[in-house]
């Protein structure tokens, strides 16, 4: 599962991972399995249990309460390598001027890389200045850190609308 694969990464979860579960109005055991997860890690990992309201407005309620400088968004059907968090972090730490890093990302069960914003991520560490590159725009949160300070009061557009993730990352990309 996700959470499996955030608790394995090599940055060190406890160390270094905030972890913020929303269950947004499941009829399954969802709920039970956050809460469980978060008795264990009490200092690591904030649940939410909401009404349904939809994928938007439970990203936005995590927000809310998140506490970390870059923030990241993976659905239970994203997949995560356990070097991906410290490879981000020594990033972000080494390019202070950067607000949103992007990586590549896969689907679980996906045979090969499914998400078509990988061949932006062709090239391992570089930087891209979007004024001099403008089509370089990354677009799905599973792939996309986004530093606290560029997302300040931007949040994800609740009406029901298709891409709703890539609304947000290039109002930050234009800001």
């Amino acid at each position: 599962t996700v959470i499996q694969a955030l608790l394995k990464q090599s940055v060190g979860f406890e160390n270094h991972i905030q972890l913020i579960l929303v269950n947004d109005g499941s009829s399954d055991k969802t709920g039970e399995i956050c809460d469980e997860y978060a008795a264990k890690y009490p200092e690591n990992i904030i649940v939410l249990h909401q009404d349904h309201q939809g994928v938007a407005a439970a990203r936005n309620a995590g927000i809310e309460v998140a506490g970390g400088e870059l923030f990241y968004f993976l659905d239970s059907d994203d997949k995560i390598p356990t070097t991906t968090l410290l490879r981000v972090k020594e990033f972000a730490c080494a390019h202070n001027d950067v607000d949103v890093i992007a990586i590549p990302g896969q689907f679980y069960g996906a045979l090969k890389d499914a998400f078509p914003v990988n061949a932006k991520c062709a090239k391992k560490d570089v930087v891209i200045d979007l004024l001099k590159a403008p089509t370089t725009l990354q677009t799905i949160c599973a792939t996309t850190f986004i530093r606290r300070e560029v997302l300040g009061t931007l949040r994800f557009g609740t009406l029901p609308i298709a891409f709703e993730e890539a609304n947000l990352i290039q109002r930050i990309l234009l800001k």
